[in-house]
C-alpha cells in the first residue's frame, strides 16, 4: 500500500510575520552586541524581493530567506 505524504507544518511563516514589525526588538534581544552597532535612528528595509533574485532554494534544505539592509553606528551599511 502507497504512503500517504505528509502535510508539513508551516512553521517558516509565523517567524516572518513576527519578523518584521518586531526586528529591531528580536535584534536586540537575540543578538545584543551586534544591536549595539546598528545606528536604529535609521530606518531599516527588508531587501525579500532582492534576496530572491540571487539564491535559490534547494529542495529538501531550509535555509534563511530574510535580507534586511541596516546602518551601522556611524552611518555605514554593514554586512548584515
Amino acid at each position: 500500500m502507497p504512503r500517504k505524504k505528509r502535510e508539513r507544518a508551516d512553521n517558516d511563516s509565523p517567524w516572518k510575520e513576527v519578523l518584521e514589525p518586531y526586528f529591531p526588538q528580536e535584534i536586540q534581544f537575540f543578538f545584543p552586541n551586534t544591536a549595539k552597532t546598528i545606528g536604529w535612528t535609521r530606518p531599516h528595509e527588508f531587501l525579500d524581493k532582492e534576496f530572491q533574485k540571487i539564491v535559490r532554494a534547494e529542495t529538501g534544505r531550509l535555509y534563511a530567506d530574510k535580507l534586511v539592509k541596516v546602518w551601522d553606528i556611524k552611518g555605514n551599511i554593514p554586512g548584515f
